[in-house]
Order: structure tokens, then sequence, then C-alpha cells
């Protein structure tokens, strides 16, 4: 599958954000006691990955930095192949990037500037997979080359189309699918989108209060805190207000509807070749 028709899609994804790095609604009270208000008391389901922030998540906050010229190449390759974006790829000569590929690797490099999210959550949810040292004893130095490439696998074809298709269902068609990833073990992430702004968590846990939903993920922006993600299945409407060490919120996020959220599956991130870069007229 080629990329043609996915740029649009690819970009919004891409560039997931710091905290406060845009401006937000500030709620009066906590959405949390507010939400609690309103929901039974025994919930009708509930499920735990086995994934606690505290111990498998990175202790290091995701960071912005300066775009560094050449990564996005780098990932372009890690990702799609040397025959995919290498212009010289029969040879063993360093590199010679396609130029579409140059052109896009530059926006690449911008946009991972702005932040790892993406890259964090994967990276922490295959740690936790895989077993051994949990990923709170594991230095920033020591994968932030692992990090870059989890975060560049959201450009494949499988991850911008499961994308699109998880934003064209309501908050409550994409409830089992969350509960699933939970129950495999925390394996897939979860996206949402407000403003041209994405985000990106892990969930851990989850809990239905009649139509009330509660979902525990794992923020790389707040590291070793539990945050909670809401889903209203009556109303379709989802909140998110994340809260400091304090409790404190640092921000909201509220959507009504389709077209503001994703789930996407860790196994779909398996590099593959494609013929987009090659194509003799790209349609933006």
């Amino acid at each position: 599958m080629v990329l043609q028709q996915q740029k649009k899609s690819i970009f919004s994804r891409i560039g997931r954000i710091s905290v406060g790095a845009v401006l937000f609604i500030v709620l009066g009270s906590s959405p949390q006691a507010v939400f609690a208000k309103k929901t039974d008391q025994v919930p009708s389901f509930k499920a735990h990955s086995g994934f606690s922030p505290q111990v498998d998540g990175f202790s290091f906050a995701n960071w912005p930095s300066t775009p560094k010229r050449g990564l996005g190449v780098d990932l372009l390759v890690q990702v799609f192949g040397l025959n995919s974006i290498c212009a010289n790829s029969s040879t063993n000569d360093i590199c010679i990037p396609l130029q579409t590929a140059e052109q896009f690797a530059v926006q690449i490099e911008d946009q991972i500037a702005s932040g790892r999210c993406e890259g964090m959550i994967v990276l922490a949810a295959k740690i936790h997979a895989d077993g051994g040292i949990p990923a709170s004893q594991v230095s920033a130095a020591a994968v932030s080359q692992n990090i870059d490439f989890w975060w560049a696998t959201q450009m494949l074809p499988a991850v911008t189309a499961k994308s699109r298709l998880s934003r064209s269902l309501k908050p409550s068609q994409l409830v089992n699918e969350i509960k699933q990833g939970i129950l495999r073990g925390a394996t897939s992430t979860l996206g949402m989108y407000s403003q041209n702004r994405g985000h990106s968590v892990l969930p851990t846990s989850i809990d239905k209060f009649g139509s009330k939903v509660v979902v525990c993920v794992y923020d790389s922006n707040t590291p070793e805190i539990t945050q909670s993600f809401y889903i209203d299945i009556k109303t379709q409407v989802w909140t998110y207000s994340p809260v400091d060490k304090d409790g404190n919120i640092l921000f909201s996020w509220q959507h009504k509807g389709a077209g503001a959220l994703d789930i996407i599956p860790i196994n779909l991130r398996i590099p593959e070749e494609t013929r987009y870069f090659s194509l003799p007229s790209i349609k933006e």
C-alpha cells in the first residue's frame, strides 16, 4: 500500500504535543470529582493490564528538542527500507534520499522536535510485554533512538489506515477496542485530537459504571502519575484533564461524537516498503 493519499493523515497524527504547548480551557473543578458524582458505585465491568505507570512507564518526561537534520531520513529508512527512500539503494554508499523523501524528512524532524509521546508509550508497552528490566529503570540516553523509531511507526500505512477507521467511530464504539488492548497487556495506544493538535497515551485499565467509562492511562508528559480518561457512552463525550503531582489540572480536552480518537494496536507497527517516494507525480 502506498502513502500517496495519506500525507494529511500522517501529519494529523505526528507531532504529538508536550503539556503546555497550546492554550486549553481550564475547568473550575476537578473533572474526576464531577464524573464520580454521576456514576454508580459498582462497575459493570473492569479490566487491568498489569501495566503500572509508576513501574512500567519511563521515569523521565516527554521532551521537546531542536530539530536534528538527518534524523528524518534515518527514520524513513528504518520504517520503509532503503529501496523506498534512497536513490542509490543498489549500492553500498551512504543513502542519497529521493527528493520527495528528503523534503518529507525535514517535516518529520520539525514534528518530532515538538515531542515524542507516541514513541515513549509504544516503547514502554513493548518493554512491559517483553519482561525484564522495567522502563522506569531505563535512562533516556539508553533508549532515545528506539523512542524515535517507534514514534516514526505512526507513518506506516497500516497505522494511518487504522487511525482513519477509528476516527470514523463514536467513542462508545471504541470502548471494546480499548478494553481488548488492556486485556492483552496494554497493547494499544489511544490517540486524541483537539484544535489540530494530537496526543497519545497508553490505556492500562478500564472500569465501566453504567454509561460512564473510566480509562486509566500512562501519559509520558507526566511520568509516574496515573491519569484518567473519561467516556460517557450516552452523550458520546470524552474528556481528558491530566493533573500534576499536586492534583492541579494541567489542561482539559473534550470532544463529542466521532472524529477525535484513535485506537492503534501495537502489532500493526511493522516496517514495510512503500512506492510513495518514488512516484513520478505526488498529489498533496
